[in-house]
């Protein structure tokens, strides 16, 4: 279940990183350009700001669990011998599990990101619907 959970997790980041450069480049090709301007609708500044808010939740994403994950890593491979000093294990690749509550903070930015693509993505299918009516409505 944990490696299931794992993959899902990676997977969905993946998902949500190409669909905010996918959705970055649909306003591209929907902005209008004047002379010294471009022109876009609320509803595509507020998805492409979305977006971009998603690229660097991604990020963060990835610097908040290198140090979660670097810091307990570090935590646990030391032992304190008996004269009180810190000493490497030498099975420091076998720390154990740790508790769920370590790497809650990289948990919530990543399900923040995925629900910051969705919603962007909703203003973008908005925007473009209202840009089209169906023939013979």
């Amino acid at each position: 279940a944990r490696t299931a959970y794992i993959n899902a997790t990676r997977k969905a980041s993946e998902v949500s990183r190409q669909l905010a450069f996918a959705g970055i480049g649909v306003i591209w090709l929907f902005t209008i350009q004047s002379e010294d301007e471009l022109l876009l609708t609320r509803n595509l500044i507020l998805s492409l700001i979305g977006l971009t808010l998603a690229l660097a939740l991604d990020l963060l994403q990835y610097f908040v669990r290198s140090i979660i994950w670097g810091t307990y890593a570090r935590w646990n491979e030391q032992v304190i011998d008996s004269k009180g000093k810190a000493q490497v294990r030498k099975d420091h690749d076998d720390i154990g599990d740790p508790q769920p509550s370590v790497n809650w903070l990289g948990k919530v930015v990543v399900f923040t990101n995925v629900i910051v693509v969705m919603i962007a993505y909703c203003l973008l299918i908005v925007d473009l619907a209202s840009r089209y009516t169906v023939l013979g409505s």
